[in-house]
């Protein structure tokens, strides 16, 4: 497959193929843990304004502080999927300890997720595996949620990027 960018448009724009993927070992479909994976490239892509070398977080972000998600995915659950960018600017970071007692025992929150939340906005089905970021660094990345996308209770699950980084950095290239 490949990977667009360098666009704020889903239909247009450079690519570039994807010559290997490098998911983690240790995923688990049941758990939804270590929901990471890198891609190679079969060639360089050139930064430019709408395409950049994300640095990635190497703490985690604090309890209650800002952090933007953006994406290609659906606009509401079952929605359509657009074609511009869509970025959500409202989400907080939730403790943990916080999500773990909303979602309750539908699936743990471990060590290598991280929880963010908003009532008015929140990354939906095709936002997976996009960028949450704070201050320009990546902390986190799209992994799970409500099923309803937008909830008032259930905050969306995030890769702790901070968690997982040695890996990230020794599966780029």
């Amino acid at each position: 497959f490949t990977v667009r960018y360098g666009t704020l448009d889903r239909t247009n724009g450079p690519t570039v193929a994807v010559s290997k993927v490098n998911r983690h070992a240790s995923y688990s479909s049941s758990t939804i843990d270590y929901d990471i994976a890198t891609f190679t490239l079969s060639a360089a892509f050139a930064p430019g304004t709408n395409a950049a070398v994300v640095p990635l977080a190497s703490t985690v972000p604090a309890d209650g502080s800002a952090v933007r998600v953006t994406g290609w995915g659906r606009l509401s659950s079952g929605g359509t999927l657009p074609t511009a960018l869509q970025k959500a600017t409202t989400l907080t970071v939730t403790n943990r300890a916080t999500c773990q007692s909303r979602w309750g025992s539908t699936n743990s929150i471990t060590a290598r997720m991280l929880c963010a939340h908003s009532t008015s906005q929140s990354a939906c089905n095709g936002d997976s595996g996009g960028p949450l970021v704070q201050n320009g660094v990546q902390v986190g990345v799209v992994s799970w949620g409500p099923s309803t996308c937008l909830s008032t209770t259930y905050p969306t699950i995030y890769v702790n990027v901070a968690n997982l980084r040695t890996w990230i950095t020794s599966n780029s290239s």
